[in-house]
Parts: C-alpha cells; structure tokens; sequence
C-alpha cells in the first residue's frame, strides 16, 4: 500500500497513527528490489533534468551579462551621470533577470527533489537490509 492523502491525514489527526502498515508488503524482496529501481530511474530522470537546467542557466545568464553590456553602451551615450545609466540599465535587463531567477529556482527545486529522493532509496536499502538479513540472505 502507497502512502495516501487518507494516511496523511489519519497520521494528522491520530496520535497512535502508525506508517508501518503502509510498509506491510516489503516483506516481498521482488516489490523492494521493484521499488528501489522505480527510484533509481526517477533519479537518474531527474538529474538529467538538473543537467539542462544547468545549461540552461549557463546559456542565460551570457545573454543577461551581454545584453547588459549593450545596454550599458547604449545609454552611455545618452545619460548624463552613472547613477541614471545603471537604472536605465536595470530597467532593460530586468526580465532577463527574472528568467535567470526562474531557471535559478528550477535547478533548486530539481536539487530538494533529488534530496527526497535519495532519501527514500536509503530508506529503501536498510529495508533491504533487513529483509536479507531476517532470511539469512548473507
């Protein structure tokens, strides 16, 4: 049984709550060794995931610094003190800022998912630990 909103829930307000039920089926090698590698290939999907967004943020932020540069050359010729180029400046980059930010929080979100996830193999592999060695598996 998959952990649900139902168990979430029941966990909330049940004070005696226990999850082990939702683990009653590891006690089958075949369904560990199933779910371990579900994980394995999430992970691997995800760092790929990780790997274009990086790219990506590599690709944006040459944009952002040339597109910054012209910007700054196009309104050195315009503006009278440092203090009006650079608003002028800022103004003109603000949204390839923003997307350099999104992409910024992308990569984060994709790091915290690849966390939880190695989290949830290790948790997975003591599981397997036991199991083998509750049957003598060693």
């Amino acid at each position: 049984m998959k952990i649900t909103y139902d168990n979430i829930a029941e966990a909330i307000n049940n004070p005696e709550f226990s999850f082990i039920g939702t683990f009653a089926d590891v006690s089958d090698s075949k369904k560990v060794t199933k779910e371990m590698t579900r994980l394995l290939f999430i992970h691997r999907k995800t760092r790929e995931q990780l790997k274009i967004r990086e790219r990506e943020r590599v690709v944006l932020n040459n944009k952002f610094e040339n597109y910054k540069r012209k910007s700054y050359q196009k309104h050195s010729e315009t503006s009278a003190t440092e203090k009006t180029k650079n608003i002028l400046v800022e103004i003109d980059t603000e949204q390839h800022k923003y997307e350099l930010a999104i992409t910024d929080q992308k990569i984060k979100e994709l790091i915290r998912e690849m966390s939880s996830i190695k989290l949830e193999i290790d948790t997975w592999k003591a599981i397997s630990y036991n199991l083998r060695t509750e049957m003598g598996s060693f």
